[in-house]
């Protein structure tokens, strides 16, 4: 009886620890950083800020091991929250995307050299661990009330960063060092207009602020508060700068009046909106990016711009980026760019990362968009090398098409970019709308826009696409779910993605130009396959079939699977866990980017 009792009782334990939600941690906002001089009488080093899922609403404990193989607790742990964009948190709401959790530390005393973070649940639960690199460097605050004469400590804390005006002591201007953090306390700066003209150039300038990758200079919201930049046009802008980390700032743009019963477009001026210009080998994570009362973005760029060298190595990670554009803006401006257009022989930059973010309801058109061209015929694109990687965003109501990564086709020097590009585990619903302002100059009703002249293949895998055009864009071209040219012979591969357009329209919009592989799609009756027969004959023939049906996916809230979806147990293992951060089954996992939950 004993035995019996015994083996029920394991069984239970059993089955209690197959349904534990395992923690995983996604990213972190800083990757290195100084282990002391914090100074808030709370923590000791740097506070980092690490985002999660299935974390739990009761905080546990998170740890730091260090180079020398030590483990402590961390000094100080501010909050452990859901990331719904609430104070004491940052201002992305990531948790109604991704179902994120939040959780800011500050760093204990720790050896130099590499470390790992990891937490544990409250329940007892560990995480995967997270690299940090602990460094020297120094720690400054700024708060309303403070002075800039000040030191910058915590008792004695700076009144801003912003280093626009040359000869004025200030954070911003020349002042902070390789390895540096700053921590703003609900601060606000901002650049506002007098008698019509903009006193001055950014909301914060830095100016000459020589980041390295392997000691970021990082400007930081305080734990409790969420600082502020308001700005028509530049919010946060390097100027020769590098290795800027931006991290839980709400920055505010918009440089056109807002008229919702205007369908006129405002051509773009020789001052555009951009919430945050990046920086080589930057950082730009858990920010709020969104418009001014009654203003809307226009010009030449966009929520988060970059160019030149800007986006070597950059990496955007947890940003929630809202309404930006309105029915004015122009076809020129886009909800976030990142471009080469040097023509100057410029040595090669490393292709970055954009993950983990929640964009929606964005008028400016396109929503991701890497792009490059020359205007010049005689010269290439300066190169762009490595494997660019898109993945785990949720895209919702994009005007125009949710991610684009293309170069201009029409010259001779090619390619522009030499580089791979995976697009996996994104979540797109109801993208390639329309019109823009200039009606069909550019209305694009397709959910991707991809190639060009780019010599390397594109990987999209376990994406889902649900919702492609409107009436208003598919008046001016015909829509389609995938835009892919190429000049370079390109190849596109399309595996375990679950694609419903909810429109009749073509996967892709040239015959001429389709995948070169495809397996374990999972494709609605809207998508026809408008292909060669001897590529469908191939597809047929395939062992790694393609499914045309109903999805049976639900996009509402939380994307999830009808019990009696052909998605559940007919896919591929490509990611170790889902959108949701659930391990995904190497046994029969599903099609496209969620796990079956009963």
């Amino acid at each position: 009886m004993r035995s019996i009792t015994l083996v029920i009782i394991w069984l239970f334990a059993a089955i209690s620890i197959s349904t534990v939600a395992q923690p995983r941690l996604a990213f972190t906002d800083l990757v290195n950083g100084p282990a002391q001089g914090l100074g808030d009488g709370l923590g000791q080093g740097a506070i980092i800020t690490v985002w999660g899922y299935q974390l739990g609403d009761t905080p546990g404990q998170v740890t730091v091991t260090d180079s020398a193989g030590v483990t402590r607790p961390a000094a100080y742990v501010y909050y452990w929250k859901k990331a719904d964009g609430q104070l004491p948190g940052g201002p992305a709401n990531l948790y109604s995307s991704h179902q994120l959790y939040e959780v800011a530390f500050s760093l204990p005393t720790s050896a130099l050299g590499s470390a790992q973070i990891q937490l544990q649940t409250a329940n007892g639960e560990n995480s995967n661990a997270l690299p940090f690199a602990v460094i020297n460097g120094r720690i400054f605050h700024v708060k309303t009330g403070g002075n800039n004469s000040n030191s910058g400590s915590f008792s004695a804390p700076w009144q801003y960063i912003n280093g626009d005006a040359s000869g004025v002591k200030a954070p911003g201007n020349g002042g902070l060092l390789a390895g540096d953090l700053v921590y703003s306390h609900g601060t606000l700066e901002k650049l506002d207009y007098v008698n019509g003209v903009l006193n001055g150039r950014a909301g914060v300038f830095l100016r000459s602020l020589n980041g390295r990758a392997d000691a970021h200079i990082a400007l930081v919201s305080y734990p409790g508060t969420q600082a502020k930049v308001e700005s028509p046009s530049w919010g946060i802008h390097p100027y020769v700068s590098t290795g800027i980390v931006v991290s839980k700032y709400d920055i505010r743009g918009g440089i056109i009046d807002e008229d919702p019963l205007s369908t006129s477009y405002v051509p773009p001026g020789s001052t555009s909106t951009a919430q945050i210009t990046a920086s080589a080998y930057g950082r730009i994570v858990g920010n709020f990016l969104g418009e001014l009362a009654g203003k809307c973005s226009n010009g030449w760029a966009g929520a988060i711009v970059a160019s030149e060298a800007q986006s070597d190595q950059l990496m955007v990670h947890g940003n929630e980026i809202a309404d930006i554009g309105c029915n004015q803006t122009s076809h020129f401006h886009h909800t976030t760019y990142f471009t080469r257009r040097t023509q100057t022989g410029a040595a090669a930059t490393q292709a970055g990362e954009f993950s983990w973010n929640y964009l929606h309801d964005n008028k400016a058109k396109y929503g991701i968009h890497y792009y490059d061209q020359t205007n010049d015929s005689s010269k290439a694109c300066d190169p762009v090398i490595g494997t660019l990687k898109i993945h785990d965003n949720y895209i919702v109501n994009q005007r125009s098409v949710g991610i684009s990564v293309q170069t201009s086709s029409s010259y001779a020097a090619a390619p522009c970019w030499s580089m791979d590009t995976e697009i996996y585990q994104n979540v797109l619903i109801n993208t390639g709308l329309g019109p823009i302002a200039e009606l069909n100059n550019g209305t694009q009703p397709y959910a991707m826009y991809l190639g060009g002249a780019i010599a390397g293949n594109f990987k999209l895998y376990n994406n889902l696409i649900d919702g492609v055009s409107d009436e208003a864009s598919r008046k001016y071209q015909t829509p389609a779910v995938l835009a892919f040219i190429t000049t370079r012979n390109s190849e596109l591969s399309l595996y375990n993605n679950v694609i419903q357009p909810r429109y009749a329209m073509p996967l892709t919009t040239n015959a001429a130009t389709v995948p070169s592989s495809m397996q374990f799609n999972l494709l609605s009756t809207d998508v026809t396959l408008r292909f060669s027969q001897a590529f469908l004959q191939r597809l047929t023939a395939s062992t790694a079939l393609n499914y045309q049906a109903d999805p049976q996916i639900s996009s509402q809230g939380t994307v999830s699977l009808a019990p009696t979806s052909p998605a559940i147990g007919k896919g591929q293992r490509n990611t170790e866990v889902d959108f949701y951060g659930r391990t995904v089954s190497s046994d029969n996992p599903e099609i496209g980017p969620v796990r079956y939950e009963p």
